[in-house]
């Protein structure tokens, strides 16, 4: 008996990663089935807006603090989310103007401002549901 597999589809996947430098978001457009990946060439580095930048990299120097807030913690959030959604909609512009498919899912990490691995600890902020609903 021979066995056959069925060949998977690839599909178009954003993915956005923002560094600790807060230098801006990156983002691009592949086409994958999970396991093999095909460049498009899509991709995109968008800086940060400055306010934004000023209060990721505040959030970083003190983290306890910076986050205690909780009001200023809430917009630091939704900014991040707001930055990201920008470079996702841009993205997802450029891979239509390029024929691809809709975009079928988006790799959203949000942003680092703590980093602590021997403690096995980590705080990243971005709010996934705001950004599923803007895109």
């Amino acid at each position: 008996m021979t066995q056959t597999t069925a060949k998977t589809e690839l599909i178009p996947v954003l993915g956005l990663m923002s560094g600790t430098s807060a230098d801006g978001i990156d983002g691009c457009v592949i086409l994958t089935d999970g396991q093999h990946v095909t460049p498009t060439g899509i991709n995109l580095c968008q800086p940060y807006r400055p306010e934004v930048a000023s209060a990721v990299l505040a959030a970083r120097h003190d983290p306890a603090g910076y986050l205690s807030e909780p009001h200023r913690r809430q917009a630091l959030i939704t900014a991040i989310t707001d930055d990201h959604t920008q470079v996702t909609h841009q993205l997802v512009q450029a891979a239509g103007a390029a024929d691809l498919p809709p975009v079928q899912l988006i790799g959203f990490h949000g942003q680092t401002v703590y980093h602590n691995p021997a403690a096995g600890r980590t705080i990243q902020l971005g709010d996934g549901q705001q950004m599923a609903r803007q895109t």
